[in-house]
């Protein structure tokens, strides 16, 4: 059987926490087609529909405020390409995904495959942005965190997504959202999936989160560990060694964020070493959770 996990620091502890059903899924656009593997990929198929020429210059956030002042149905029109409800291909890595027994999953996907393919017996909820409650348990929940798009709904708005600049500035300074994730990522042990965790607005909560664990830690009234976080991040075998040094760079900056980076082998440029990963996890769960097929005199 082929290398799965290029270190195995963090594996088994990981893999524990999710079987265990106490891990917290965090999926980002690496789990999604589309976008899939590339979020600039999205932005430039807005604009390119709405005649917005890609100033370098300014963000692709920035971009996409820039499309919804042109022209805000064409930019509902692609997103209804981009994230139909019925596709006849999708990643295998999202079944395998919701076959594990998560405590909950949040997401920064707009699409609805997550939601859709889920077994309701294990998530009942689905929370859309900026309806985050904090005074239920998130066990049970799917959480879109930046919005959801229903392509089947002709009133769904590119607006109703965080997506463009000022979007992003609302959600992340005027809404629950900070308070929701600050919450999560002190109290709850997290695994992110197919996401940078450095990205500017998550580097800043989860350094906040960090520093009211610490202070948790200090007053000695909290029995055991605080909550654990980790990645599943990314590394092919015939890495330049600029690219390994550049990936190194990366990995330490996750780490400095309380973050275990538990890398998995890429496989190919689709990324399917991550397909391979998840679906390692199911079979164990089965497994282990599996009843023997029959009983001996002896038992």
């Amino acid at each position: 059987m082929p290398q799965l996990i290029i270190n195995s620091e963090y594996e088994k502890e990981l893999e524990n926490y999710v079987l265990g059903g106490d891990c917290v899924a965090f999926v980002g656009a690496g789990m999604s087609i589309p976008p899939g593997k590339d979020w600039r990929d999205t932005v430039e198929k807005i604009a390119s529909r709405c005649q917005v020429s890609i100033d370098q210059n300014k963000s692709l956030p920035q971009i996409i405020d820039k499309c919804i002042e042109e022209n805000e149905e064409s930019c509902n029109q692609v997103c209804r390409e981009l994230f139909p409800k019925h596709v006849v291909r999708s990643r295998t890595a999202i079944g395998h995904l919701l076959r594990l027994p998560f405590k909950a999953i949040l997401t920064v996907n707009f699409d609805p495959w997550l939601h859709q393919q889920s077994r309701q017996q294990q998530y009942e909820r689905c929370h859309i942005y900026p309806d985050l409650p904090l005074k239920e348990s998130l066990t049970g929940g799917i959480y879109y965190i930046h919005g959801y798009f229903d392509s089947d709904n002709k009133n769904s708005s590119i607006r109703s997504l965080v997506f463009g600049n000022a979007s992003f500035h609302k959600a992340y300074s005027v809404s629950i959202l900070p308070s929701f994730l600050i919450h999560v990522f002190t109290y709850e042990t997290v695994l992110f999936v197919g996401i940078d965790p450095t990205e500017e607005n998550l580097n800043k909560i989860l350094k906040k989160s960090i520093s009211i664990q610490k202070q948790i830690s200090e007053t000695g009234n909290r029995q055991g560990d605080m909550p654990k976080k980790f990645v599943l991040w990314a590394r092919s075998d015939d890495m330049s060694k600029e690219e390994l040094i550049r990936d190194d760079i990366r990995i330490s900056e996750i780490r400095s964020l309380a973050i275990k980076p538990v890398l998995y082998a890429k496989r190919a440029n689709d990324y399917r070493g991550l397909e391979e990963l998840l679906l390692s996890w199911v079979e164990k769960g089965d497994i282990r959770n599996r009843s023997a097929p029959f009983k001996s005199g002896f038992d």
